[in-house]
């Protein structure tokens, strides 16, 4: 299965909260090998708030354009596939990510 990675570097957070960009890409590489996963590309966004919309956010952007030109499938089928060190690099909040969810799966 092709994928495409996504990785959010916080700001807004205590220093003991912040998972590193590093450890995010590590992450999302080991899942991809042992999931015998091609792992794409993982796109960033450095700095961005856990509050940040998509309009903010440019590689959330790039990452689903990656995936709307059909380079990441599931399966063999067109399915949009995103790959998250954890799902808080999304949003903090449910309430936020239930929002971008919803959006992406609208694009």
């Amino acid at each position: 299965m092709n994928v495409v990675g996504y990785v959010r570097v916080a700001l807004d957070c205590s220093i003991g909260d912040v998972l590193g960009r590093r450890v995010q890409f590590d992450r999302i590489e080991a899942w991809a090998r042992e999931g015998s996963h091609h792992l794409i590309r993982t796109y960033s966004d450095d700095g961005e708030t856990a509050s940040s919309g998509l309009e903010t956010r440019l590689g959330l952007g790039d990452a689903l354009q990656a995936i709307r030109d059909a380079r990441a499938d599931l399966d063999g089928e067109r399915k949009q596939v995103t790959v998250l060190a954890r799902f808080d690099r999304l949003a903090l909040s449910p309430v936020l990510q239930e929002e971008l969810l919803a959006e992406i799966e609208g694009r």
